[in-house]
Order: structure tokens, then sequence, then C-alpha cells
């Protein structure tokens, strides 16, 4: 975590130095870039190209600075609400394969129906509820997830016209219900005691410890 200090540091003096960067809409405020968590960092920026290239360019600094190479394969660029020609832009010099990329490829074309929705409920909708123990997740990528999370559930990829046999919040309804039993992403943050625990706790002493920085 203190070699991470390092790569703070470089990220910061960069967007001090720079006219063009631009935080993300709900880290602006903070001026929060990234946060890391055990061996685990996130970036966040605006998605603009030059914003991103300013992350990809404080990481090369890093890496020539501490000798620290980050892994590709385990790394991952996560877009919304981003223009297609400002993605691909920004996806010409950064080398992370896109998260959503993986919903419907691959091994999973021949997934049948039942197969599919135990990937949702096991593994996609266990992703979700991992990360909200430690970061509070923006409503609208939730509700893009879940659309996603639908379209590979009834598409095995993007969600075609006519293809979902039932609406999305009648899925999310208990077995007892008649129902399949996916729960609700969006139920997560705000019914769960431990969602997003440990964020909101260093929320709560951000005052004691801003002098300090």
């Amino acid at each position: 975590m203190l070699v991470m200090e390092v790569l703070t540091l470089i990220i910061q003096q960069r967007v001090r130095a720079s006219k063009t960067f631009r935080y993300y809409k709900h880290c602006e405020e903070m001026q929060l870039i990234n946060v890391c968590f055990a061996d685990d960092l996130f970036n966040f920026a605006r998605g603009e190209v030059e914003s991103a290239r300013l992350i990809m360019k404080s990481l090369s600094e890093f890496q020539r600075t501490s000798g620290l190479v980050p892994s590709i394969p385990k790394s991952t660029a996560y877009f919304y609400n981003v223009r297609n020609h400002v993605k691909h832009s920004i996806r010409s010099f950064m080398p992370f394969v896109e998260v959503k990329n993986h919903i419907g490829e691959g091994e999973n074309e021949s997934l049948s129906f039942a197969g599919r929705l135990q990937l949702c409920k096991s593994v996609l909708s266990s992703m979700h509820v991992y990360w909200a123990l430690v970061l509070m997740i923006p409503i609208g990528i939730i509700q893009d997830f879940q659309q996603h999370m639908c379209g590979f559930l009834w598409s095995n990829g993007e969600l075609k016209h006519g293809k979902a046999k039932v609406a999305w919040e009648n899925i999310c309804l208990s077995k007892s219900e008649g129902s399949l039993g996916i729960h609700s992403l969006e139920d997560v943050p705000i019914k769960s005691d431990f969602g997003s625990w440990g964020w909101l706790k260093l929320l709560q002493i951000r005052d004691l410890v801003k002098p300090f920085f």
C-alpha cells in the first residue's frame, strides 16, 4: 500500500499540471482518481481521451519508477455512457479488456438457458455484491450491469427485441413467488446492512484524516 502512494502522487502531480483532465462526475468533489484495496487498484476518470491518456501515462511513469508492471490479462476497463468513437480512441492506447465483453462470448456461447441462469445467480450477482462491500456503486452502473445480465440470460449477449420472456423485476422475485430467484442488484446497496460498510466508515472519518494529505 505504501508503494501505491507513489502512484497517487504521480497522478496528482500530472493532474495539477494538466488543463484537460476531468474527474469522473461522482469523484470531482473529493478529487478522487484512484483507490487501492489489497491487490486491487481502481482508477476513475471522465470518459474522455485526454483524461484516460493521463491515467495511462501515470501508470507508465509508475512502472519506470517502481519496476512494477501491471498484469494486462487481469486488468479491465469499464466504460459508462461513453460515445463509441471516443471509446475507440481510448482503447487505441489502453490495452485493457472491456469488462462487458466477458459476458456472452467465448466458452459461454454454448451454455443452455439453465446454465446461463446459474451463472447469473452464482457468479455475476456475486461479483456485484463483492464490490458493493467496499464501493458506493452509482445506480447508473448498477442498471447498466443489470441490462447486460438480462441480455446474457435471454439472448446470450446483447438483449434483442422480443427475446425477454419476463420483465426483469418479475425475474428478481423470490422462488416462493414463482420466479427464477435472481436478486435485484439495486436492492443490495440499499437494503443490505453490510453493503459499502467499509467505504461508508472511511467517509465518516474523512474530515479527521484530510489534514494529513
